[in-house]
């Protein structure tokens, strides 16, 4: 819900509060840290193309798609086992 708000708030939010703003950024990363699945990191990389980053947020911007990506390829890499230990079929990982 709040990625929702997030994302169709973006110039409203800069407007408000600075383009410059970190907090924005640190926002991103808090947001994005329990996206793991494919159709999250593609809405992700969409918001970020679609919105140009400034030096104070860069980092957050890159820290934020790193993490989505690193909870995916982990999810990936161990949905067997994780499937195995809840004994439910992998596809329901």
């Amino acid at each position: 819900l709040v990625w929702y708000y997030y994302r169709e708030n973006w110039a409203k939010l800069q407007a408000n509060y600075g383009r410059t703003n970190q907090r924005l950024g640190q926002l991103l990363i808090d947001i994005t840290a329990t996206f793991e699945d494919e159709f999250r990191e593609t809405e992700l990389i969409e918001f970020l193309a679609s919105t140009p980053g400034v030096d104070s947020n860069v980092d957050a911007r890159f820290w934020a798609l790193e993490r989505a990506n690193m909870n995916y390829w982990w999810i990936v890499d161990n949905s067997k086992d994780m499937a195995e230990s809840f004994n439910v079929d992998e596809k329901h990982i």
